[in-house]
């Protein structure tokens, strides 16, 4: 009778060790999974700024409209505002990250990553973004946002990219009596010469 209840009982207890360790397992695995999905793209933009805010770098801006071109160079305050509208669509899609299908291309020829994050609905603000990262350290290289948005009721895209450490380009759609035209800010930034 002793060997019965000791067998059941032990029986019991490896069944639900079992059970146990595999729910943990599984659990594990969904948690590295929701951790990971995603790049961090807003810390990424926030990092780049904060490089460029607190360094002592020379910051030019390029402005680019219908095929003519003007140069400065700006000071913090300005650079600042320009990154401003990276800032707030690197928050924009962080914070509604459900609403995009992920996909990853590794890519010998350049050792690299691509990750692809795809709008799932054709009228959310943000339609792509890609991230470019270094198959040796994971560290984006480059980031690509496509943003839709409406001019004169049409459907246009301002397109932004971001080379890590270098610059970013706003390429924006305008209206220009009637006509929709692009025009393009490159913001760059390089170690000041002393």
């Amino acid at each position: 009778m002793y060997k019965i209840v000791f067998s059941v009982c032990f029986l019991f207890l490896l069944v639900f060790s079992c059970k146990s360790k595999r729910e943990k397992q599984k659990s594990e695995k969904n948690t590295v999974a929701d951790t990971a999905k995603f790049y961090p793209i807003d810390q990424f933009v926030k990092e780049q700024i904060q490089q460029v805010d607190l360094g002592d770098y020379t910051i030019r801006k390029t402005f680019t409209k219908d095929a003519k071109q003007s140069n400065e160079t700006i000071d913090k305050d300005a650079f600042l505002s320009e990154a401003g509208i990276v800032v707030s669509l690197a928050k924009e899609f962080t914070q509604h990250k459900e609403l995009y299908k992920e996909s990853v291309f590794h890519d010998l020829s350049t050792a690299s990553y691509t990750i692809n994050y795809t709008a799932l609905d054709a009228t959310s603000p943000i339609q792509r973004v890609d991230v470019l990262l270094s198959e040796e350290t994971n560290i984006i290289k480059r980031l690509f946002i496509r943003e839709l948005v409406y001019m004169n009721g049409e459907k246009a895209f301002r397109q932004i990219s971001w080379i890590a450490n270098r610059s970013f380009q706003l390429s924006s759609p305008i209206n220009n009596n009637d006509k929709l035209m692009d025009e393009q800010v490159v913001i760059s930034w390089d170690k000041a010469n002393k």
